[in-house]
């Protein structure tokens, strides 16, 4: 998993550097949007698809409830985040957004390394 949360931060901080730089043309500013885009939906997938399967390897024989609670949080999950974009961008449009992204997908990526770290000692 944490290939997938380092792929959603780059793809945060790629979408952030080409929604504002000055620096690019139109056109690479699109394409780095683009990139930023795909990145972003193969690190979430990837996320979404190991989390269900770590899940459903926790007890196999509470495998359904277990599906229906994540796929409940997961939704609780996704509308927060959709909450907290519309804060974000409000606040400080595509820059602030975008941080708010990558800032989510590192607490991923740090949780991740504590969970691993504690199953190792």
């Amino acid at each position: 998993m944490v290939a997938a949360h380092i792929s959603i931060v780059v793809s945060a901080a790629l979408a952030a550097w080409a929604g504002t730089s000055d620096a690019a043309s139109w056109s690479t500013a699109i394409l780095v949007l683009g990139f930023s885009a795909i990145l972003l939906d193969i690190g979430l997938t990837f996320d979404h698809t190991l989390g269900r399967r770590e899940i459903n390897l926790i007890r196999p024989e509470a495998r359904g409830r277990l599906n229906g609670l994540f796929v409940g949080l997961f939704f609780i999950g996704g509308s927060t985040g959709a909450a907290i974009s519309g804060v974000t961008w409000a606040l400080g449009g595509w820059t602030l957004t975008c941080a708010a992204c990558a800032a989510f997908a590192i607490l991923s990526l740090v949780s991740d390394f504590v969970s691993k770290s504690s199953e190792l000692s």
